[in-house]
């Protein structure tokens, strides 16, 4: 005879039987361990602060991708700038054209002053992304246009004839679409209004947080605050031409 058929027969019951946990002692006691789940309140309380942490992050999180994107178009620029460099000692300082039109034979017409460049981008210029800021919306297609603004008055410079390179603007952020006066900036112009047909061609692009980036004949790029008319006149302190 087991102990379990001796205690059966002197009417005691095992621990863990299915009447304990029938009796109201039984199921309060299970009933403490086995409970999982979360209450009405304490999920409200959860996606309260989830809520406030996500209100805090995300403007945060959009201002640091905007930072990031600024500081890539001003790497951007800089390549530019260092391209540059190299085509003016290729070039006997003569700065690139702003536009070939259909008179340069070492160009194909109507070339922009990017493509002068392309030859000193290396494998940077098959993918052509140098030549946009990454802030800005592509409106034409890639080989037609870059998304920098270029100083036309520098346009075919001597520039030893200049005083100060770091103060002398050769690209910015630009503006590739200007409804006012319906045109599609394909090759930057003339930051002022003194170029023969009168007037800028395009106005300056804040993109980077109310910042514009300029590119300077020295290779420095310096962003700058939106000033009242989004254009080169709001600078006076910068050299935009013409030039003597």
């Amino acid at each position: 005879m087991t102990i379990m058929t001796i205690k059966r027969q002197q009417g005691t019951k095992p621990a863990g039987s299915a009447s304990e946990f029938r009796s109201p002692q039984g199921i309060k006691h299970f009933a403490r361990f086995t409970r999982c789940g979360f209450s009405l309140m304490e999920m409200l309380i959860a996606v309260a602060v989830i809520s406030a942490l996500a209100a805090l992050l995300f403007p945060a999180m959009g201002r640091a991708k905007e930072k990031a994107m600024g500081a890539a178009c001003q790497a951007h620029l800089q390549q530019l700038g260092a391209a540059t460099q190299m085509y003016l000692a290729d070039h006997d300082n003569v700065m690139l054209r702003q536009c070939s039109g259909d008179s340069d034979p070492a160009m194909p017409p109507w070339s922009g002053w990017f493509n002068y460049l392309q030859p000193y981008l290396g494998e940077k210029a098959k993918s052509r992304d140098s030549l946009f800021c990454p802030s800005a919306i592509r409106t034409l297609p890639d080989p037609a246009y870059t998304g920098y603004g270029f100083n036309g008055n520098l346009d075919a410079l001597k520039v030893t004839r200049l005083q100060a390179f770091s103060t002398v603007p050769i690209a910015w952020d630009d503006v590739q679409k200007d409804e006012a006066i319906g045109y599609d900036n394909h090759y930057g112009g003339w930051p002022t209004a003194d170029w023969a047909g009168g007037g800028s061609w395009y106005k300056l692009a804040f993109r980077h947080g109310g910042m514009c980036n300029l590119l300077f004949l020295d290779g420095h790029v310096t962003p700058v605050k939106k000033g009242a008319r989004n254009t080169a006149e709001d600078y006076p302190e910068y050299e935009w031409g013409p030039f003597p």
